[in-house]
């Protein structure tokens, strides 16, 4: 899901009120260091390539997928990467798995106030700790394929193809047909729309009649509570349902 100012699926962000100042890219920096996530601020082109790398992605004629934030293992990260890229000395020691999220570029600071700003950078990051204490419990052990497959029973074959549709469709599965990637990324995004834009669950995904019972069910994958409030950067005002 792209997070940073553009139009979302039939369906308009909220916008915080123009009055506020704008943002520098250091002040970025800081309010994003505040949230409890191992967040990294990177160049456009370097998610792109980090993107096209992971997902192996050929050529110049793709629409990059995700390209807002991004999940990727250290051991993957650190053969794509320049050190100076993330903002860190040569051999900075990193955690096993982290967060890389587009630094907006400098029109996108001075166009937009530091309160949206802000707002869509804990979106972001929100984002990106959900898949992050998702995929740590797979590396656990902790989400094996018969849980999956229970899961989707339970949410419904129907309900659970009509989000991997729309995932698809907005290019959050590229070249995955794995459920358990599917799973996760649904789970990144519905407790994203929950949490920041609930009025728009039903317009990504109309199959879903009962919000409150799904929310349940993703309960037992992550516990979103603790990452919204550990992903909030400095300054970041609580979104109006």
């Amino acid at each position: 899901m792209r997070l940073f100012f553009r139009k979302r699926r039939r369906g308009k962000r909220d916008r915080q009120p123009s009055a506020h100042a704008t943002f520098t890219g250091a002040e970025l920096e800081q309010a994003i260091a505040a949230a409890a996530a191992p967040v990294y601020l990177v160049a456009s082109r370097v998610l792109r390539r980090v993107i096209r790398r992971q997902w192996e992605l050929a050529g110049l004629q793709y629409r990059i997928p995700h390209g807002e934030v991004f999940v990727i293992a250290r051991a993957r990260l650190v053969g794509i990467v320049e050190w100076d890229e993330l903002g860190l000395p040569e051999g900075a020691v990193i955690p096993e798995r982290v967060i890389l999220l587009r630094r907006p570029d400098l029109d996108e600071l001075k166009a937009n106030p530091a309160a949206a700003i802000l707002t869509q950078s804990w979106r972001s990051v929100f984002h990106g700790m959900v898949h992050l204490a998702a995929e740590n419990r797979i590396a656990r052990g902790e989400l094996p394929a018969s849980n999956v497959r229970d899961w989707i029973d339970r949410l419904g074959i129907q309900e659970f193809a009509e989000m991997c549709e729309v995932l698809r469709q907005e290019r959050l599965l590229l070249g995955s047909h794995d459920p358990t990637v599917a799973l996760i990324e649904a789970a990144a995004v519905f407790w994203e729309l929950y949490y920041f834009s609930p009025h728009l669950l039903p317009i990504w995904f109309p199959a879903i009649e009962e919000p409150e019972r799904v929310a349940e069910l993703f309960r037992e994958l992550v516990e979103p509570a603790p990452l919204f409030s550990a992903s909030r950067p400095k300054g970041a005002k609580k979104p109006v349902a």
